[in-house]
C-alpha cells in the first residue's frame, strides 16, 4: 500500500552526490523526506511514513503531542537501530 505514496531508496542504492541526506545520516537512522522536502529521522520518520501511507496517523499525533511517548519512541527506535543486525 505504501508504494502508491512513497518511494523507498535502499541505502546501498543511495547516489553518492544525493542532495538531501548524507549517507552517514542514513547509517544512523531511517530518513524520510516529505513532498515539501522536510526531513524526518528516527522514530518520527517512521510515524510520518505511517501517516503518509494512511496507516496509524494517531501514532504521529501521539509523537508530536505527548513528550513521554516521543521519548520512549525514540529510545525504542535507537535500541532497534543499534541492533538492526539482529533483525535482518
Amino acid at each position: 500500500m505504501a508504494g502508491k505514496f512513497i518511494t523507498f531508496i535502499p541505502l546501498q542504492d543511495l547516489p553518492v552526490n544525493y542532495d538531501f541526506i548524507a549517507k552517514a545520516a542514513c547509517l544512523k537512522s531511517v530518513q524520510y523526506i516529505d513532498v515539501d522536502n522536510r526531513i524526518y529521522k528516527g522514530a518520527e520518520a517512521v510515524f510520518q511514513l505511517f501517516h503518509t501511507a494512511k496507516k496509524g496517523s494517531f501514532l504521529l499525533s501521539c509523537y508530536r503531542r505527548i513528550p513521554i511517548f516521543r521519548f520512549l519512541a525514540e529510545y525504542v527506535y535507537s535500541l532497534a537501530a543499534r541492533n538492526r543486525h539482529l533483525f535482518s
